[in-house]
């Protein structure tokens, strides 16, 4: 071969290599492909990584196929269409489990779609204008950024109530602490035959309520919720019992006399609720209350519904507690609180097997009576009720820290509306009934 033969080869071939190592000027077009490329032409994806960590490789062929080529794509498959892929991959009974498993993983997990693959080519250079088909990042809206804020904002906003919230709870608290420290001045305790007779008729006066045996001033302050559940620790029944017992007795006058006064059909009305003379003390009256509690299945706020019943029967028909009375009136007045608060409370004939005492027709007529007297009113307005709680809670001595009754809240006074309703309803339409059975 000459020398010059040689030359030129030699030329030739390192001109083709510049050739080949040579960049474009024009900048060509960019061709965007819709679907990636096989998964034979990429690195190893994340689902031939998972088919292999699970040794289920011998089904990628066929995922292929069916043009399953990433993970995403099983991601948003329900359960239904999970079977059927089972079934046309044909997964052995034995690799059920696993390929399941492997499903699970790639749902609990987010696998992003795979960035769609741009390839540069230059066979397809475009003579015109070139028309740059990159898309710029820049310009592409972006919703994530925009939840943030909207959840920065919405974050912001509910800090602001909450620090509005907590400067409101401690001006509040502020303000109870300066009640609490200004305790109520007790008044000088007017006699019981001047105040009781009008009792629910003129406003009651917290003074009015006061207890001789009261030695402790804190229970003349008013009490705030903080305190009214540290009271309710520990329901005490016979705390209870002896609360309204110191009440009652006070009511009791030692004279079997019930006076001229009753006149007509009140004083018949009253002779049935006598019976043999029993002088009470406070323990006999105690002990009483608290049998009928027990016996009757009583609930706790039953006591002082009675005590509203009670002072009504006092104030309206004028009749006195007396050593031949006070046991009939206090049982009646507990079997209508009863009917009243209780949904599920004794019927007479319950109460007559409960208490053999008394016949179930001895029972009705004295109901009968009772309800005369009061003039069939057995709906107990929530100022009653809160009145005869503080007078039961002015009745707890000194080592009674924890009184056994709740004061008025929302769900009382629902429920006293509701059942009180109903069993006025109940009475005003069996009114002459009631009054045969006299």
């Amino acid at each position: 071969m000459s020398m010059k033969k040689w030359e030129t080869e030699n030329s030739q071939k390192l001109h083709n290599k510049k050739l080949q190592n040579a960049k474009p000027t024009i900048r060509p077009n960019l061709k965007i492909f819709d679907t990636p490329r096989p998964i034979s032409a990429q690195n190893q994806t994340t689902l031939t990584k998972l088919l292999t960590e699970f040794s289920l490789t011998k089904y990628l062929k066929k995922l292929i196929d069916l043009k399953i080529q990433n993970a995403s794509s099983i991601a948003d498959m329900n359960q239904n269409e999970i079977q059927e892929l089972i079934k046309k991959i044909g997964v052995n009974p034995g690799d059920v489990g696993k390929f399941k498993k492997l499903i699970e993983k790639i749902q609990n997990n987010s696998f992003p779609e795979p960035k769609k693959i741009i390839s540069r080519t230059t066979s397809n250079i475009a003579t015109g204008p070139v028309i740059n088909k990159r898309i710029n990042s820049a310009n592409i809206h972006n919703p994530f950024p925009l939840v943030t804020e909207a959840q920065l904002q919405e974050k912001k906003k509910l800090e602001k109530e909450l620090e509005l919230a907590r400067q409101k709870i401690e001006e509040l608290e502020l303000e109870l602490y300066k009640k609490k420290n200004q305790p109520i001045q007790l008044q000088k305790k007017l006699p019981v035959e001047m105040s009781r007779d009008s009792f629910f008729e003129t406003p009651l006066a917290f003074e009015e309520c006061k207890n001789p045996r009261l030695t402790d001033p804190s229970l003349g302050k008013s009490i705030d919720s903080m305190q009214m559940r540290s009271t309710l620790i520990n329901l005490d029944l016979e705390e209870l019992c002896r609360c309204l017992s110191r009440a009652i007795l006070e009511h009791i006058e030692n004279t079997p006399i019930l006076g001229s006064r009753l006149l007509g059909l009140r004083h018949r009305l009253s002779e049935l609720f006598t019976e043999e003379p029993s002088v009470p003390d406070e323990e006999s009256v105690y002990n009483y209350i608290k049998n009928l509690v027990v016996r009757g299945q009583i609930e706790y706020e039953i006591p002082i519904v009675s005590l509203v019943y009670l002072e009504r029967l006092v104030a309206k028909s004028g009749i006195r507690l007396n050593p031949n009375n006070w046991k009939k009136i206090i049982f009646i007045v507990f079997v209508e609180a009863s009917k009243v608060w209780d949904d599920e409370s004794f019927e007479n004939n319950s109460f007559a097997l409960a208490f053999s005492k008394y016949t179930i027709q001895e029972i009705n007529r004295i109901e009968a009576a009772f309800l005369t007297l009061i003039d069939y009113q057995l709906t107990v307005p929530s100022s009653d009720y809160a009145k005869a709680y503080f007078v039961l809670r002015t009745y707890a001595q000194d080592k009674d820290k924890s009184f056994p009754l709740k004061a008025l809240n929302v769900d009382i006074v629902l429920k006293l509306q509701k059942n009180a309703g109903k069993k006025q309803e109940e009475v005003n339409s069996n009114m002459e009934n009631l009054a045969k059975s006299i």
